[in-house]
This record gives structure tokens, sequence and C-alpha cells, in this order.
């Protein structure tokens, strides 16, 4: 490697120049890697996840309408739509000392609801997406729609 006085290499290129054309083609291989079946290429297709919210009110749950847009309410990409509505009675497992065992009680005034979504899912060999969030059950995720917002957990998942 030669390096004259003026900084350049080879006397056409400088360092500079050299550090932009390597983060161009950094840029240039995410984009194809985006495009081509990387990130987020893969089979597309559509998908419904349940989302299962605990500890909820009547009135929380009568906010969510079939057809409403969700939104990941973290990162403000949107997942898809309500496709279900279904309440359950909010149960725990608590500690009974007189039996030593874990009984089943129901919360009063307290529900889980569980909201069914439906999206464009794309599949490939690393998840299923639905946006840009990695839809796998078990993982925590926060959502929203119009006037309501809840935390809970993916519980099931579905190819269409």
């Amino acid at each position: 490697m030669k390096i004259v006085r003026d900084g350049r290499l080879f006397g056409a290129l400088n360092l500079l120049d050299i550090i932009i054309i390597l983060a161009v083609a950094a840029a240039g291989f995410v984009a194809w890697r985006y495009v081509s079946g990387g990130a987020l290429g893969g089979e597309r297709g559509p998908i419904h996840f349940t989302v299962e919210l605990n500890d909820v009110t009547d009135e929380f749950i009568g906010k969510i309408r079939v057809g409403d847009d969700i939104k990941d309410s973290v990162k403000g990409y949107y997942l898809g739509k309500v496709s279900d509505v279904r309440p359950e009675e909010y149960v725990l497992n608590n500690w009974d000392s007189r039996t030593e065992a874990y009984v089943k009680s129901v919360v009063p005034g307290r529900k889980t609801v569980r909201v069914e979504i439906a999206a464009d899912g794309v599949m490939n060999e690393r998840a299923i997406y639905a946006g840009e969030i990695a839809v796998k059950i078990g993982r925590e995720t926060s959502i929203k729609g119009k006037g309501y917002a809840g935390t809970g957990y993916i519980v099931e998942l579905r190819e269409d």
C-alpha cells in the first residue's frame, strides 16, 4: 500500500473515500437482503394469532371491536385487524395452606380476553412476521387499537 503525502491511497482515493464506499456497499447489501428473502423476505400469506390480555374490565373488552386496526403499542408497527374477541373469567392459581395445594379462584369484576388478529404474514426460515414483528407463541407483546391498549402473550398462531 502506497500512501502519498496528501493522504491519498494509490494517488486516487483517500481514507474518507474508502469509508464512504464501504458504507454504501453495506447499505446496498442490507437492502438487497431485505428485498430478496433476507430479514422480511419469504412466503407471504394470511396468518391469525391470538393475544391473551389478563386482568381487564368489561369496559375494556367492550371497546375492542371486530375489524379494529391493531398496532404494536411500543414500536407503532401495524399488525393486522381484530377478527375475534373471546372474553373469559379471570382465574388465578392461589396456594391454599389448609390443603397444601393450589386452587383456582375466579377474580370478581375482572376478565381475561383473547383477541384474535388476522394479518398478512411473511414466513421464512427464521420466523413468521406480522408487519415488522416476529409472531411466536409465548412472546409478550403490547397491542393498541382505537381507545384501548394492553400487554399480553401470544397464545395461538395458525397459518391459513
